[in-house]
């Protein structure tokens, strides 16, 4: 009995340590990996793709609230485009490109959207792309002590029912590229 008590223990600490030297290893790792850089000011989305009878949209909004009326937050300049998975701008039949750039004030909000039915050839069964949204905010006023919140998303939507099928938030750009 008295070996049979032994060896369970044994074997717990050995279990034990075995853990204890995965979980040390898995955390070593986690700190020498680089995280995520927010210091740019590009919404960052990954590549995605539509169907003929899909529609894809970029929503951009201020969200900022005015604290004082007297005392408007700043606009922020919001460029929004699509690209391909070559990272070219998307462009409509006329040859121009499919790009969008707004001004906005807070609690206004734009997009710009592109529909898989002129994209998507017949022998194609999908279009590839993915979203770009870069924000741009005028010099900072000394007193403020932050720039207006300027939220990207992107939607797909069925456009024989008009409903969402995908909402997806970018990593929001910082809203600080100084002009």
């Amino acid at each position: 009995m008295k070996t049979l008590g032994t060896t369970s223990k044994l074997m717990a600490i050995a279990a034990l340590l075995a853990v204890a030297t995965v979980g040390v290893r898995v955390r070593a790792r986690a700190q020498t990996e680089v995280a995520p850089t927010v210091a740019s000011p590009v919404a960052h989305f990954g590549l995605t793709g539509i169907t003929r009878g899909q529609t894809a949209r970029i929503n951009v909004a201020n969200v900022a609230t005015p604290p004082d009326p007297n005392s408007p937050p700043d606009p922020c300049r919001v460029v929004m485009f699509f690209v391909d998975i070559n990272g070219d701008v998307l462009r409509n039949g006329d040859g121009q490109p499919i790009r969008r750039e707004v001004m906005l004030a807070a609690g206004h909000a734009a997009f710009l959207q592109i529909n898989g039915s002129e994209f998507v050839a017949r022998d194609e069964t999908r279009l590839n792309f993915r979203p770009v949204v870069r924000v741009f905010v005028s010099p900072p006023d000394p007193d403020r002590t932050f720039p207006p919140p300027c939220v990207p998303t992107l939607e797909v939507i069925e456009n024989g029912t008009g409903k969402t099928s995908l909402l997806f938030g970018g990593y929001p750009p910082p809203c600080s590229e100084r002009q």
